[in-house]
């Protein structure tokens, strides 16, 4: 596809030279330029029956950021396996399986 040779700068360029719309009808068969588009922050306006209906923006995630250490241990607890087994009682309870199942 010929935006994924663009580099920023020159996507910039052809954002701002070129409008981009898209219509519902192409909407389901361009899916997979809408996705690269967004991925690269350009926002696309959706066009229905000759009307823009709205614009499609791409989502900014920020992640949480944590200062409270007892937030940060509660969240490692919620992580952590209940329950934690030695490699030798893995290997026992491997070993009793495989004697219960083939004798």
């Amino acid at each position: 596809m010929y935006l994924e040779s663009l580099t920023n700068d020159h996507l910039s360029v052809y954002l701002n030279v070129h409008m981009l719309y898209l219509t519902t009808t192409n909407l389901r068969t361009q899916s997979s330029e809408l996705v690269k588009l967004l991925q690269k922050g350009s926002s696309v306006s959706l066009v229905h029956r000759s009307q823009v209906i709205g614009i499609i923006t791409p989502q900014t995630i920020s992640p949480p950021v944590i200062t409270d250490t007892a937030e940060l241990e509660k969240l490692f607890a919620k992580i952590k396996p209940t329950k934690i087994f030695s490699k030798a009682k893995k290997e026992k309870v491997y070993s009793q399986h495989l004697k219960q199942k083939y004798g």
